[in-house]
């Protein structure tokens, strides 16, 4: 757990690094910029807000955000899902052109000996479980 958060930092980071040099400024959206513009220091926000008004703000803000943004959550865990789908299709597909059929359910079946004896050691059986005598 401890990785995958310093990973995420680290990524996060980088991204800020990156696009800070890319100078990607111009790019904003106007209420982006309406809100650097109105943003007052932290230490005057501290002195004139109480824990309510503090925690009501920050489901405000959240909610504007993801009022904002919803959608294109939505649409890429679609597409996700969808190119996951059509990506394993393909590969069984092609599986079974090159002839490999399933793999995944051959490996994982191996009889244990013990099920091996209760065959008839090795005799094939026929369509109603009784051995046609090549055993």
């Amino acid at each position: 757990m401890a990785l995958y958060q310093v990973l995420g930092l680290a990524v996060a980071i980088c991204a800020g690094l990156v696009i800070g040099k890319l100078g990607m400024e111009s790019y904003l959206e106007d209420w982006v910029r309406a809100v650097q513009n109105t943003q007052t220091p932290a230490a005057a926000l501290d002195a004139g807000m109480t824990w309510g008004e503090r925690i009501e703000s920050g489901f405000h803000h959240a909610r504007e955000i993801v009022g904002k943004v919803w959608l294109y959550i939505i649409a890429s865990i679609a597409l996700g899902a969808a190119l996951g789908t059509v990506l394993a299709f393909m590969m069984s597909v092609i599986g079974h052109l090159r002839g490999y059929g399933n793999r995944a359910v051959r490996v994982s079946y191996r009889p244990t000996p013990q099920k091996q004896m209760r065959r008839g050691h090795g005799a094939r059986r026929d369509s109603l479980g009784g051995t046609d005598g090549t055993g």
